[in-house]
């Protein structure tokens, strides 16, 4: 409701335009005649018309420049260990299809730094445009409670794809400094091209200066075959024999992705790390190249 005072009252709001009316008759009542019948004429189109229009709030307007603000003055701060986070882009293709890998990161970037899904869609431009409306997958992060950005792009493979969005996600100092992505649990079956581009992808992330993480799951991450929709076929191929054959630049098997609306009214699939683990042991092992 508007306005959004802390002490506003009806009574008091028709009290003033009362007396607000009143004042207009008597300093000039032709132009107060004037005056309401311009608005009475203007309030009949506009219940005529029934606009379908979004009139929002000026608090979400104050919001946005507040942002905008701060976003600008970061630009001023020079990076120390204080304000050092790790700020997370994790390739989750659509999140609906590896939420194991988003619950994960989002347990330690939730409301500490930044994190932003990338869904890289493979295929020609034309006929992939309709799946870069975000709105479905932003509200099933919001569903789930994550706190992330989501981004998509359309790439003519996966490597290329991968490449855009290291390079260009972020914006001035809140930009991604770790790549986090699934392991890729059919690499002895996949085809070669498959290995070499998913390889490639950990290369660039090393060259654009970015930490690299990988998460690797016994039953894998992937759930698409639960979902029934679009994946990028270079992490995992899919079998089933409803699958469309496209012929795009690793040569794999792509399928149709789902409506917004159903990615938002489907059930939320629960993971481990949703849990409370209690005292468990965690194997963490840092690779180093020294260029050998």
């Amino acid at each position: 409701w508007r306005p959004s005072f802390k002490y506003y009252s009806k009574w008091a709001s028709l009290f003033g335009a009362v007396v607000s009316v009143v004042i207009m008759f008597l300093l000039a009542w032709e132009s107060a005649l004037i005056a309401i019948g311009i608005v009475i004429f203007l309030l009949a189109y506009v219940l005529y018309k029934k606009p379908a229009a979004n009139w929002g709030s000026s608090v979400q307007a104050g919001s946005y420049n507040m942002a905008l603000s701060y976003c600008v003055g970061l630009n001023q701060v020079e990076d120390h260990i204080k304000n050092f986070r790790p700020q997370c882009l994790v390739l989750t293709g659509p999140p609906n299809f590896r939420p194991a890998l988003v619950d994960f990161v989002g347990t330690f970037t939730k409301k500490q730094s930044l994190m932003m899904c990338g869904n890289i869609i493979i295929g020609p431009r034309k006929q992939k445009l309709q799946e870069l409306n975000p709105e479905g997958h932003i509200k099933w992060l919001n569903k789930r409670k994550i706190r992330a950005f989501y981004t998509g792009l359309i790439a003519d493979d996966l490597r290329s794809g991968a490449q855009m969005l290291v390079q260009a996600t972020g914006l001035g100092q809140m930009k991604p400094n770790v790549l986090f992505l699934g392991y890729k649990k059919n690499w002895h079956t996949s085809h070669p091209s498959n290995v070499e581009s998913y390889v490639a992808i950990l290369h660039d992330a090393l060259d654009f200066n970015y930490g690299l993480c990988l998460l690797r799951m016994k039953d894998g991450l992937n759930m698409s075959r639960v979902m029934q929709a679009h994946i990028n076929p270079v992490f995992q191929q899919m079998e089933e024999p409803k699958l469309k054959e496209a012929e795009n630049g690793s040569g794999c098997m792509t399928q149709e992705t789902l409506d917004p609306e159903a990615v938002t009214a489907e059930q939320q699939a629960s993971t481990i790390f949703q849990l409370n683990q209690g005292k468990k042991t965690i194997d963490v092992y840092w690779l180093f190249d020294d260029g050998g």
